[in-house]
């Protein structure tokens, strides 16, 4: 790819997890030295307010350059993408505001990153953009957070853990979601409620429903895969689990990023995400008050009933909290006669804290093109590899052995 004139640029600076990926890269890049960089919103005043408070950690921020335009103008994203390596966006929802920056990165060969949780908009970005991606050299990789990074790399670590210790593939890879401490924005609140609204659309439902929908081969026959079960006793790990709230949306990426992996499918692992609960009741209480909120946000009146009483876009934890979250999850790749496993660790808040690191880091190696690999709309584990697992230490994302935890 040649020189252009930004490594990255951050879209939806002004926002509050925007403003999280702003500030995380001044810490940590030296503006203007180590990377060229440039924010990315709607509003003048409000990028310098940003700006002026990113020149408060690092004077040199001062100087940073402040791109001007409309997420939903397809001219503008088409005249943005050319002029960066990669481009990460945390303007949400992206079914509603993200198609035309995707569309103008995959034209233009430009990476992007983002931290949508929408299976649809991701189903829509293969569809649309993949053959395009291919052949411009563009990575367009959604879900570069919480949404689904834990998940998508946690499986990628423990299946090469498994290779190099077995000398062959897993036939599946089940992932326990041991510990979640954290709270909500009012982005993360607007992006569900988005989907709520748009699950009475048949074609958004379908998606949704199928466990492999994002596959590459998403037309081949079903396995036992699912995303969504009852409160029971797994005999693998000895504790209850049951459904966790992001496992339809983590379990499709994953699924991806396998398929593009192990292109025949009779030798591809099967992925498996669950909670673990300390007892059968406090599973059960879980999964009721999950498909409790789903059904009741799903129903119109009741939807704009709540709407003004929860966090607004703009809005979100503050930092002690932020600092106070963490997250577990158990990652364990398996063939029924050997297993190896990876515990992955945020010392974060999940949603905000860790999750604007995580696209930081993301974004960062993109925009170094440390895991070369063809375009297309990829996986996080697919588009960056191992690049990715060393950077995500810097971010209080680790990989290590067992300790800590339930």
């Amino acid at each position: 790819m040649p020189t252009r004139e930004f490594d990255l640029v951050l879209c939806g600076a002004t926002g509050f997890t925007g403003a999280l990926v702003a500030q995380y890269l001044t810490r940590h890049e030296s503006v203007g030295r180590d990377l060229r960089w440039a924010l990315h919103g709607r509003n003048r005043a409000k990028l310098e307010a940003v700006r002026a408070e990113l020149a408060g950690i690092d004077p040199a921020a001062a100087q940073l350059p402040l791109l001007v335009g409309d997420a939903l103008d397809p001219a503008a994203m088409a005249e943005l993408a050319p002029r960066a390596t990669a481009i990460a966006t945390t303007v949400g929802p992206y079914a509603r505001y993200g198609r035309p920056l995707a569309a103008a990165c995959a034209k233009a060969g430009t990476h992007y990153c983002d931290l949508t949780g929408e299976a649809h908009f991701v189903r829509d970005l293969i569809d649309q953009h993949h053959d395009t991606c291919r052949a411009s050299g563009a990575k367009l990789v959604p879900a570069c957070g919480f949404d689904s990074i834990p998940s998508d790399i946690g499986a990628l670590v423990a299946i090469d853990r498994f290779a190099q210790a077995h000398g062959r593939a897993p036939t599946r890879v089940d992932t326990y979601v041991r510990v979640v401490k954290g709270g909500f924005s009012g982005g993360t609140m607007a992006s569900q409620l988005s989907i709520s609204e748009l699950s009475a659309d048949p074609a958004v439902r379908k998606v949704w429903a199928d466990p492999r929908s994002l596959c590459a081969d998403r037309g081949a026959p079903r396995t036992d895969e699912a995303d969504i079960f009852p409160v029971a006793i797994d005999k693998r790990i000895d504790k209850w689990t049951g459904t966790f709230l992001m496992a339809p949306f983590n379990g499709k990426v994953v699924r991806r990023g396998l398929s593009l992996r192990y292109p025949d499918a009779a030798g591809r692992p099967r992925y498996r995400e669950q909670m673990v609960f300390g007892s059968w009741a406090q599973g059960q209480a879980y999964t009721t008050g999950l498909w409790s909120m789903n059904a009741s946000l799903s129903v119109g009146w009741f939807r704009r009933l709540v709407t003004p009483m929860l966090p607004q876009p703009g809005e979100g934890p503050v930092e002690a909290a932020r600092k106070a979250g963490r997250f577990v999850f158990q990652v364990v790749a398996s063939d029924g006669d050997a297993q190896a496993e990876v515990w992955v660790r945020g010392d974060q808040d999940p949603g905000y804290g860790s999750t604007s690191g995580m696209l930081s880091e993301a974004a960062l190696c993109l925009a170094r093109n440390e895991h070369p690999c063809e375009g297309g709309v990829l996986t996080p584990a697919t588009a960056m590899g191992q690049a990715l697992v060393k950077r995500l230490p810097r971010a209080g994302v680790t990989f290590g052995e067992r300790g800590g935890g339930r």
